[in-house]
């Protein structure tokens, strides 16, 4: 493989100044480690490189690049057939080669592992686990799962409402479990939590936020399309998923909540600690729960409390519809779902 002068340059400097490794010069210009080797050789012989031979697409390497320029993406094989519609002969490989040196490298993503302070965290997400039948048909079945960052203790329970309302009676069954309140929730970008987003800007759910503030937590956003950020608890809702849901038929909300508390108790605060060798996650949490802050006294509520219209007898009047019909709770859980 022929480099250009500046990149045998680039190899010398970055081996005989830098002292980087021959291997990581490779890497790091997208060469073979071959190239890396033949250029340090020829520079402590002294015996200049050969010239380039010729090339069949000498002629063409204009229009690539100016192709590449316009559309970054373009792959090597539709350069190819681009070019031998304008007279090219020569091999694939020719072009891939080619391609391959001039193309700018993909930077890759550095990560920061950080750990949460104990009692600074809770992660909060579902997922979907299936259907549970129910008079009159088939309903979504979902999971929620409120993670605390430090100890990566949880709390599930299956729910078939990813409503307003639903949400925050789970948060508040999670932190009463917990026995505290974190600092920070961290939410995903639903429609049930963000009611409008512009940039970085976002709205919040009234009743979010109203609860919130009478637990005295901040409630955070994972950024979009950042799933780092609440790598946690996804983790511990694909657990679920292979570990306790995986092959078991959830016959109602309450045998399966109570299999989910079984689960937690007997596997995952038994389980050993990810990043603090030697200690369980049940002892980690048994640390973090003091640094909870204390749960509001009284707690506040969540309940849905909705205007019925009503006759003089005491009975509904004609006009009162049932709150959820099955069509409003179909259209309701495909809006969760695309939500989410």
């Amino acid at each position: 493989m022929t480099v250009s002068k500046e990149c045998e340059s680039e190899i010398l400097r970055l081996v005989q100044a830098e002292k980087w490794p021959e291997g990581t010069v490779a890497a790091e210009l997208g060469v073979h480690h071959d190239v890396v080797t033949r250029v340090l050789a020829q520079d402590a012989t002294g015996q200049p490189a050969r010239e380039p031979r010729p090339s069949k697409l000498d002629a063409y390497k204009g229009f690539i690049l100016e192709q590449l320029e316009r559309y970054p993406r373009l792959r090597a094989t539709r350069l190819r057939m681009m070019i031998a519609e304008r007279g090219f002969r020569g091999s694939a490989k020719i072009v891939e080669r080619f391609v391959k040196g001039i193309r700018p490298r993909v930077a890759s993503k550095a990560y920061l592992v950080c750990e949460r302070l104990p009692g600074e965290q809770g992660q909060v997400d579902w997922g979907h686990v299936g259907q549970l039948s129910v008079m009159g048909g088939m309903r979504a079945l979902w999971v929620f799962v409120m993670l605390l960052a430090y100890s990566r203790m949880r709390y599930a329970e299956l729910v078939l409402d990813m409503t307003a309302e639903s949400l925050r009676r789970s948060i508040l069954r999670a932190l009463s479990f917990f026995g505290g309140v974190p600092r920070q929730l961290l939410f995903d970008n639903p429609k049930i939590v963000v009611l409008e987003r512009h940039g970085r800007a976002a709205r919040l759910h009234s009743g979010l936020i109203e609860l919130a503030g009478q637990l005295r937590v901040k409630p955070v956003l994972a950024r979009v399309r950042t799933p780092e950020d609440k790598g946690g608890v996804e983790r511990a809702i694909r657990e679920l998923k292979e570990g306790f849901f995986a092959g078991r038929s959830i016959p109602s909300l309450e045998i399966g909540n109570l299999g989910l508390r079984r689960h937690i108790e007997s596997v995952v605060m038994t389980r050993r600690h990810p990043t603090l060798a030697g200690r369980s996650v049940g002892e980690v949490f048994a640390e973090e729960k003091e640094r909870l802050m204390p749960l509001p006294n009284p707690m506040p509520t969540a309940d849905l409390v909705l205007p019925v219209a009503v006759g003089q007898d005491g009975e509904r009047t004609a006009r009162d519809q049932p709150l959820f019909g099955a069509a409003e709770v179909r259209e309701r859980d495909a809006d969760a779902r695309g939500g989410r």
